[in-house]
């Protein structure tokens, strides 16, 4: 779908994932670029980047969420984790509120 408002384009694109339309990936791409401030188009073009094996792209798509949801645990979770192809954990700056030491 190329037209439509956020929640149509949204509605649209998930039905393609839900359906493992192999369209979601580049529908997340252009979600995204038409929704700039949606974090779940930059979720979700981490995962279409990722699942095409492009890492640095996931990666820059995860940093794009997180400056709209710092809080979401799932964008620190995936820049962290421990097979990710890009690097290492954030370190001491990434954000521990309300987990155990």
């Amino acid at each position: 779908m190329e037209e439509g408002d956020v929640l149509e384009r949204t509605a649209a694109h998930l039905l393609f994932r839900a359906l493992e339309d192999e369209r979601w990936k580049a529908s997340a791409r252009r979600l995204a670029e038409a929704f700039p401030e949606l974090p779940l188009a930059w979720e979700e073009v981490s995962f279409a980047a990722f699942h095409e094996g492009k890492g640095e792209e996931a990666k820059a798509a995860l940093l794009e969420a997180l400056k709209l949801r710092p809080d979401h645990w799932l964008y620190w979770t995936n820049l962290a984790g421990p097979t990710t192809s890009w690097g290492t954990s954030p370190g001491p700056s990434w954000p521990r509120k309300g987990r155990c030491a």
